[in-house]
């Protein structure tokens, strides 16, 4: 529909906290320890792509139409749920961390870690679970 915007933050924060509320329980319940990580997204981690990565993503945009789905990933759109996510989390009393914040830095341009805008190669997943291992130990 022309009139609703094509990212709608709040709802989106509002069915998470629906189900963050379950798993917060279910960790009452269960002890064990919550912790939310926002995934890694080309356009929120502000790393210079790789030669590979470029390569793939202009064969994407040329052959789909995912103009539509780049406007998704805006970085105003990023600032804001990230800061939404982050406020949810401290309601819920659950750990939140921002991949896209702690990989900031740590990765190179000759780093191939992006198959399309938001999934990951093996290298990305390594060093995504690297990261993940440094917060949950």
């Amino acid at each position: 529909e022309n009139n609703k915007p094509l990212v709608n933050i709040k709802y989106a924060i509002n069915q998470l906290e629906k189900n963050l509320f379950i798993w917060k329980q279910l960790s009452k319940a269960y002890p064990f320890k919550l912790t939310f990580i926002l995934q890694p997204i080309s356009m929120w981690l502000e790393k210079e792509l790789s030669q590979e990565e470029n390569c793939l993503f202009k064969y994407l945009d040329s052959v789909s139409s995912s103009q539509n789905l780049i406007s998704l990933f805006d970085k105003n759109i990023y600032n804001e749920y990230t800061l939404s996510l982050n406020k949810l989390c401290k309601k819920l009393e659950i750990n939140y961390f921002d991949s896209n914040k702690l990989l900031k830095g740590k990765l190179t341009k000759n780093d191939w870690i992006f198959t399309d805008r938001a999934h990951l190669t093996d290298l990305g997943n390594e060093k995504v679970s690297d990261m993940i291992n440094s917060i949950i130990s």
